[in-house]
């Protein structure tokens, strides 16, 4: 439940949440609270690295086509953003 909630929440939520996951995965009350838990951060991470891609992928496009350095700036920002996010979490599930 907590997982798809931050599926829909902003970036700077879903930091927030990650501790708080992780503490659950490792410290939780019985396996099936860190089953849920695990199984919420892989759920977050393929879908930072699928925004990574598609950020990877836009940002090749608009380098093929020269468009303004605002536009690409702007997608570079995020594209680290979603990688960060993606860092934390692999972290959180020890890989």
């Amino acid at each position: 439940m907590y997982g798809k909630f931050l599926e829909l929440s902003s970036d700077t939520c879903v930091n927030r949440a990650i501790p708080v996951i992780e503490d659950m995965m490792k410290d939780g009350d019985n396996r099936f609270v860190k089953y849920y838990a695990k199984n919420a951060l892989q759920n977050l991470l393929s879908m930072y690295e699928e925004r990574e891609n598609g950020f990877t992928k836009q940002l090749d496009d608009l380098k093929a086509k020269n468009a303004d350095s605002q536009r690409i700036s702007t997608l570079q920002k995020k594209s680290e953003s979603a990688d960060d996010i993606a860092k934390k979490i692999n972290l959180a599930l020890g890989q």
